[in-house]
């Protein structure tokens, strides 16, 4: 059952001064996207900056305002729904951004900044702290960095923290939007086996946002590719690295560099 339809989705914004786009006076960011995403399912979405992969992302949330084009969610259309409506709809729909640090109020704890996500799920407030706990337990940080500030942590351990704000409001749906590639190496992989861990044990359905196909591969079910605003091609992840259709997904194949310099070398020759 798909939890997720995407239809006809649609951004354009007006071209600045100097900039030439096919619409003329308007830049196609995101140009007649369609996709399903299954319940339990992580879907995979790649391609170059600017693809318009992000926006894809915020539009589904409605963190922008569409062109034109729907998404439902649950049945639900998401661009119909009123703003009291929406706010009850962005506890079951969740996003983890690329660097949290941005969307954290630095002035407050990590305790707070959990707890505001469980206020907005109505946990009682004599609860909320083993509540943090429980969720800081679950991104395998320990309880007492609750009454720390997010800038006395790393760039992986503040990203633990946006996940589990994420996760505070027990989301059915997260957009995780390039939530690895501002990390070193070793600390991609921690993250991303943390976040194929809460997948499978909280059965989360996700579209993953990524321009690193090495990650997506071992993270999604299916692949989309994205280029110039245009999906064009999407299929099971197996059958995206064994044998793409499109050139542009052969030419991403390509780019991804291969951990071994002798077979590198061989390539290149």
């Amino acid at each position: 059952m798909n939890l997720l339809e995407v239809r006809n989705l649609t951004k354009h914004f007006p071209a600045k001064s100097g900039m030439t786009s096919s619409g003329g006076n308007v830049v196609k960011a995101v140009d007649g996207v369609s996709f399903n995403i299954a319940q339990g399912e992580v879907l995979g979405l790649v391609g170059e900056s600017g693809s318009g992969k992000s926006t894809t992302g915020r539009l589904i949330l409605r963190l922008l305002e569409p062109t034109s084009g729907n998404v439902h969610f649950e049945g639900k259309d998401v661009f119909a729904l009123p703003k009291h409506q929406l706010r009850e709809l962005r506890k079951e729909m969740q996003i983890v951004f690329q660097d949290p640090y941005g969307a954290f109020n630095p002035r407050l704890t990590v305790g707070n900044i959990i707890g505001e996500a469980l206020e907005l799920r109505g946990v009682p407030k004599n609860s909320r702290a083993s509540t943090v706990a429980h969720y800081l337990e679950m991104v395998q940080m320990p309880a007492n960095v609750a009454s720390r500030y997010p800038h006395e942590f790393s760039g992986g351990q503040r990203q633990r923290i946006g996940i589990a704000r994420a996760l505070a409001v027990e989301p059915k749906f997260i957009v995780a939007d390039e939530p690895v590639s501002a990390l070193d190496v070793s600390t991609q992989a921690e993250i991303v086996n943390l976040l194929l861990d809460l997948q499978k044990r909280l059965n989360l359905t996700m579209l993953f946002i990524s321009h690193d196909l090495s990650v997506v591969r071992v993270l999604c079910d299916r692949v989309a590719v994205m280029q110039n605003g245009l999906l064009v091609e999407v299929a099971d992840s197996e059958q995206i690295f064994r044998a793409p259709q499109q050139e542009y997904t052969r030419e991403l194949l390509a780019a991804v560099p291969i951990p071994d310099p002798a077979r590198a070398r061989r390539k290149a020759a």
